[in-house]
């Protein structure tokens, strides 16, 4: 009768122990997945401000390093990383969104690994056109926002012969601008007075300069089995109050792609040699697509 005793006496202390214990791992992982709810609350509202948020994983298609070398590699506990952080590398503003000091203080705070970088203004052969939230752009797995796309992800361009072809996206740059409308014959596309949009495969127009009467491409999927490109004529172009976050692609150097049924020019490089490696690299894509 005594074994009993002593074997029950010690399996209590062990399952005291073991509820010990996992009350505290469970208070620990509640603890981490609040900072990882925290982090993401923080980034989309950043984000929404027109902020540039570039995670760690990103930093391997980017056209500049953004950390000094010998500066170690940010990174989140591998707890948080299960439950769906990611390790944010630079949280990047222009001159006039630079951050107040509470602002800066929650930044430093929720994403520490993070540097937080005052982006030089923008300069030729860069333009701050771009589109806003909510944009449909063209991808192999169907129309996405363009908010949804990110660094890898495959989008439709159309080559020089019209023909749809797949691109990845090199970098993703975001802003915030002042949006127009452009009203055309076959639908309207919210954008901003910069965006130059194709007036032929191997032309463009930046929206501010669209006068009514001026033709610009769009894409149609329904029309033929293949999609195609066909030509709207502007009727009207149009200045609104809005000024909100915008996007854009970089697909290589000035590759078209479709954004709200219109084709578009991607973003340039800043970059002149990889501009022009990712230009041979983008014809030689369309000599050889079949």
């Amino acid at each position: 009768m005594k074994n009993p005793i002593r074997w029950w006496n010690f399996s209590l202390r062990t399952l005291l122990i073991l509820v010990t214990l996992s009350s505290i791992a469970f208070a620990y992982v509640g603890y981490q997945l609040s900072v990882v709810r925290a982090r993401k609350a923080l980034l989309k509202e950043l984000i929404a401000d027109g902020f540039h948020i570039t995670t760690q994983d990103e930093i391997s298609h980017a056209m500049q390093p953004l950390k000094p070398v010998g500066v170690p590699d940010p990174s989140v506990p591998i707890v948080r990383a299960w439950l769906g952080d990611e390790a944010i590398a630079r949280v990047g503003y222009f001159p006039h969104q630079k951050p107040n000091v509470e602002k800066a203080a929650r930044i430093n705070r929720l994403v520490p690994e993070a540097s937080l970088v005052e982006m030089e203004p923008l300069q030729i052969p860069c333009h701050p056109g771009c589109f806003p939230h909510g944009t449909l752009v063209e991808t192999a797995a169907g129309p996405r926002p363009i908010e949804s796309i990110t660094v890898g992800d495959e989008v439709y361009s159309i080559s020089p012969q019209g023909k749809k072809i797949l691109l990845p996206v090199v970098s993703i740059f975001r802003t915030t601008n002042r949006l127009w409308i452009v009203q055309t014959n076959r639908g309207e596309l919210r954008t901003t007075e910069t965006q130059p949009l194709c007036q032929r495969l191997d032309a463009f127009i930046d929206v501010g300069k669209l006068q009514p009467g001026d033709t610009i491409l769009r894409w149609s999927a329904s029309d033929s089995p293949d999609g195609e490109v066909q030509i709207a004529e502007v009727i009207s172009k149009t200045k609104t109050d809005e000024t909100v976050p915008v996007i854009n692609l970089v697909l290589g150097n000035r590759e078209p792609f479709i954004a709200g049924g219109f084709l578009a020019r991607s973003k340039p490089p800043r970059d002149e040699t990889a501009e022009v490696k990712l230009d041979q690299h983008f014809h030689h894509r369309h000599e050889t697509q079949p």
